[in-house]
């Protein structure tokens, strides 16, 4: 198996831009200094060894050197005694090491089939789903290829390609990595499960796992500040109080609108339910993953090219298990609790209809009280306005005989010849007020009906 060995400058190109959108630190990326040669050697899957190598003069001599056959094996009695892996962990969007540990041409035509760009593999640029596939091989060796998503995070975490040789039982795999912490969490597992490692069906799974493993924690905190939010709407259990279930009473309505937490309440739910239908669809991107995986350990059982009683393959299908039914537990758990949310969220939507409602009728009774008070002014008004006209006649002839045009004094004239000029100036006046309020009053009704000619 020939390989490319382009180590060109070793440049890295873990963006400072990158950084700041993480909010993280350049030092928390992986650089040239994290890039490691791991080798792991199991006989009769006994004796397992876990070993750091320097670097090799050559990498495609390294990955080639452990696919010796027949005579050339250390055990010549048991062809397949010796399992081996051979690994190499380095950044993503570095030139240090070969794109991949496939044969050049083989990934090539595959690359062209698929419309894959040339640095696929080691860029985490690249606007690309969650994928995985299989890269098609000669004689007896077996290749895949998984790339982690960058539509989720904006970012590729990490890309794998590994080629599996079932003849000579050795494995040799190119992991690209982003972070240092997934860097170390990766390191742990692989040397926890050292005794399996060589298959190399175990990456991915535990890559995988690496991102499952979280889930349940972020599930807890999602259903305790459910809960604190129930707790501030009086709606947890209401029910059981009810029946005599518990002695917890829940909130009444004016306690729950009178709440500060009230108003803050439908926003943080709608957050709630945006994250577990990302955590949901997480799950089923994972498990389309695992069922990649089975598929291609099938592929390798049913042709016979790993033996099905192998320890670590019966510790494969095991773990294989167990993933999917974390998986299949995690999704229904977020399911469940994004349901919750949104009805919740309905709930709060009902409580503040509720209470504009309350709001409403309560202005509704202050109209309506406002308008009993001016009902009786207004009777108060007619009142007065009916006092007026019974003292209007008095005041009117009070006044007329008050003026200088009537004299009771002596025998002499008592009407004054000027008597006329009173009705004259009074009859006028009355007369000139009554034609501006009629002129006024119809050019108000004028302008009122062009008004609404107009609207119609």
């Amino acid at each position: 198996m020939s390989l490319p060995n382009n180590a060109l400058n070793g440049h890295v190109t873990v963006t400072k831009e990158l950084a700041e959108y993480y909010d993280r630190s350049m030092d928390d990326f992986t650089d040239i200094k994290d890039v490691t040669y791991i080798e792991i050697t199991s006989h009769n899957n006994t004796n397992a060894v876990l070993n750091e190598v320097p670097p090799p003069v050559d990498i495609g001599d390294w990955f080639n050197s452990g696919n010796q056959t027949g005579a050339h094996r250390p055990d010549q009695t048991h062809p397949k005694s010796l399992r081996m892996l051979r690994l190499l962990i380095c950044p993503m969007n570095s030139d240090i090491v070969p794109s991949h540990p496939f044969q050049s041409t083989a990934f090539r035509s595959l690359a062209a089939v698929l419309r894959l760009e040339e640095d696929y593999l080691q860029s985490e640029t690249l606007q690309t789903p969650p994928i995985a596939f299989e890269v098609p091989l000669e004689d007896s060796h077996f290749g895949f290829v998984m790339k982690a998503p960058k539509w989720d995070d904006d970012a590729t975490d990490f890309s794998l390609s590994c080629v599996f040789d079932s003849d000579t039982m050795c494995s040799g795999c190119i992991l690209r990595i982003l972070t240092k912490e997934d860097l170390h969490v990766f390191k742990r597992r692989l040397s926890e499960m050292v005794e399996f490692a060589w298959y190399p069906y175990f990456l991915p799974m535990i890559l995988t796992e690496m991102r499952l493993q979280h889930l349940p924690g972020r599930m807890r905190r999602i259903r305790r500040f459910l809960y604190r939010v129930e707790k501030t709407t009086g709606t947890h259990q209401n029910y059981r109080q009810r029946l005599g279930l518990t002695t917890v009473k829940g909130k009444s309505v004016s306690e729950t609108w009178n709440d500060p937490d009230f108003e803050a309440a439908p926003g943080e739910l709608t957050s709630i339910a945006s994250d577990c239908a990302y955590y949901e669809s997480h799950c089923r991107t994972r498990q389309n993953f695992l069922a990649f995986i089975n598929s291609m350990h099938e592929k390798l059982v049913s042709a016979r090219a790993v033996p099905s009683q192998e320890l670590a393959i019966r510790m494969f299908g095991q773990k294989m298990q167990f993933m999917k039914m974390w998986a299949t537990a995690v999704e229904n758990r977020s399911a469940y609790l994004g349901k919750r949310a949104e009805i919740q969220l309905q709930m709060c939507n009902s409580l503040m209809s509720q209470r504009d409602n309350a709001l409403n009728k309560k202005t509704a009774e202050t109209s309506l009280t406002i308008s009993r008070f001016s009902q009786m002014d207004s009777t108060n008004m007619r009142t007065i306005a009916a006092v007026t006209l019974a003292f209007l006649p008095g005041t009117f002839i009070a006044t007329l005989f008050s003026t200088g045009f009537f004299s009771f004094s002596g025998e002499g004239q008592v009407v004054s010849h000027w008597f006329w000029l009173y009705w004259v100036c009074t009859i006028v006046l009355t007369l000139a007020v009554y034609v501006s309020w009629y002129i006024s009053t119809r050019r108000k009704r004028r302008e009122r009906s062009t008004r609404v000619g107009i609207m119609d």
